[in-house]
């Protein structure tokens, strides 16, 4: 139905606080209907994370990596292979990013990070990959991307 209405390309972006089995049903509906990809994760209203926190609008930021991270690990182990994968929640380092890749993203979204980090942080990411990925033996980052899914 997507590839009907525009010819531009449609990602489906998941919340966090789905539960898993509802997140992977509503991915697998929107790519049977013409979604060209996921992106997990949205920002979330589990306020919960941090301590508080009003109880209106999402929270963002290295407070939702981890959730966002067990999210983007359960639809890369149902949809790598199958459809773009981008990550997005938390990622403010090398490392995180690193992970992010190596679970199965093609690409990584960050925002709050530069808030706080600065656009130097664009630059950090990517010289920090780079040494992870020489670390580790890969000589391109198609290599990297879904390695722990192999």
């Amino acid at each position: 139905m997507a590839k009907e209405l525009t010819c531009k390309p449609v990602l489906l972006k998941i919340a966090p606080d789905l539960e898993i089995k509802e997140a992977i049903e509503l991915c697998s509906c929107a790519l049977e209907n013409g979604a060209q990809g996921i992106v997990a994760t949205n920002t979330t209203i589990d306020y919960s994370l941090l301590p508080n926190a009003k109880d209106f609008g999402g929270i963002s930021g290295k407070v939702l990596c981890e959730k966002s991270f067990v999210m983007f690990e359960a639809l890369a182990k149902e949809f790598f292979g199958k459809t773009t994968l981008i990550s997005v929640g938390g990622i403010d380092s090398a490392d995180e990013a690193y992970r992010r890749l190596k679970a199965g993203a093609s690409l990584i979204q960050i925002y709050s990070a530069f808030i706080f980090k600065g656009p130097s942080l664009n630059r950090e990411i990517n010289l920090g990959i780079l040494e992870r990925m020489k670390r580790d033996g890969f000589n391109h980052i198609s290599e990297v991307i879904g390695s722990d899914r192999r």
